[in-house]
Parts: C-alpha cells; structure tokens; sequence
C-alpha cells in the first residue's frame, strides 16, 4: 500500500520510507520522528509512527490567517561567534586591534 494510501486509515502506521515518499525530506522525516509518539514493535528494527498523529502534527503546525507563528525566544548564534564571544573577543579571528601581553 502506497503512502498516500495508508493516509486514508488513521491507525496505519507509517515508516521512514513512507514519509520520503510523501516527500519530506530527511531532516523533515528527522523532525517529524522527534515531534510524534513512536510505535517500536520488538523484534522488529524499523520505528514506526501512527497515520493519526501525523496528521495531527500536520495540523499544529499549519499557520493560516487565524494565528501568528512564533519566533525563538533566543537568537541563534552560529558556534564560531560564540565561541568568540566567551573568550571575549567581538568576532571570530579578531582582537580589536589589541595584542596579548607576551
């Protein structure tokens, strides 16, 4: 049975191949694996999420006209600048003209 298929039947369970199928990339099916309950069925390797909570995890995540998507509350800093930053210096690679005491 096709992805788009098992869609249809909302106690389907859905793998990773069923998602790529679907489109989504890696990283999506990644973030999608992370944000629903998985069904890990011993003996059996592959895990799997439920059709319904998928669906549903769709439908939080849809933004129309009705709410605002929110933003991080913290900003992002890539690794080099905070890096930079708790050795105080401004960026990356600089000292702001200053030279260490030898």
């Amino acid at each position: 049975m096709s992805a788009a298929e098992l869609l249809r039947t909302p106690d389907a369970l859905l793998t990773r191949s069923h998602l790529r199928e679907l489109g989504l990339e890696r990283r999506a099916v990644d973030a999608v694996f992370r944000a629903c309950p998985i069904v890990v069925v011993p003996g059996y390797s592959r895990p799997m999420l439920r059709v319904a909570d998928y669906l549903e995890l769709l439908e939080r995540s849809t933004y129309r006209d009705d709410r605002v998507r929110l933003v991080r509350d913290t900003p992002v800093i890539p690794r080099a600048l905070e890096s930079a930053q708790m050795q105080g210096r401004s960026s990356p690679g600089r000292t702001n003209g200053l030279r260490e005491a030898s």
